[in-house]
């Protein structure tokens, strides 16, 4: 249970989106579903629904609960000996990294294969809503786990004493200027275009 919204207010008149003397020019506030009846709807349904008994349950403890079970999954990766956990605000969690590598980014690929998905791509976030139950979470758990171990077994998280986050972040900066470079380069020797061609050859 959340409610993702936000509410702007203030007296009258530094609310007003237009002037008296020319209410056709209205200040637009933009933003996904603006003033939207449904979002409006759903609101006033969560404020009316949150002071009551089942929806208060679903806040007891709240935080205890999640930490719990970050706690839990991260002893089992400790236990699996995979160089990943997870950290907690509450039931969002972000993917944490234990040693330097190119290709953590992959983890996010076998974590699918487990039918797991981030919320978003390429940020290791994990987003759970509030009425997980133990045994759903136990599921999650298994698969994270699972997922972390075959990343593991493939070779991609594999150590270098060499290998440290700064060197990692030096050379993908350096492959990538060189790359930029090269593009640049086979865009000059390929010459002009050939609408550019025709008219210079008119001249």
């Amino acid at each position: 249970m959340c409610a993702p919204i936000g509410v702007l207010c203030g007296r009258a008149e530094l609310m007003k989106r237009f002037r008296e003397d020319r209410p056709a020019d209205v200040c637009f506030a933009r933003g996904t579903f603006n003033s939207h009846p449904y979002v409006m709807g759903a609101m006033a349904e969560f404020l009316e629904r949150l002071d009551t008994p089942e929806i208060l349950a679903c806040y007891r403890d709240l935080d205890e609960v999640w930490n719990g079970r970050a706690a839990s999954l991260n002893e089992r990766l400790r236990e699996a000996g995979v160089q990943v956990r997870v950290a907690n605000l509450s039931s969002v969690w972000t993917v944490c990294y234990l040693q330097p590598s190119r290709y953590h980014w992959m983890f996010q690929y076998y974590l699918r294969a487990e039918d797991l998905a981030l919320s978003w791509v390429g940020t290791g976030r994990l987003i759970f809503s509030l009425d997980y139950t133990d045994a759903a979470f136990a599921a999650v758990a298994d698969r994270f786990v699972s997922a972390a171990r075959q990343m593991q077994q493939d070779g991609w998280w594999w150590a270098d004493n060499a290998l440290t986050t700064k060197w990692i972040r030096r050379r993908v900066l350096l492959e990538m200027f060189r790359a930029r470079r090269s593009h640049r380069s086979s865009d000059r020797s390929a010459g002009p275009p050939v609408g550019t061609a025709a008219i210079d050859s008119k001249a």
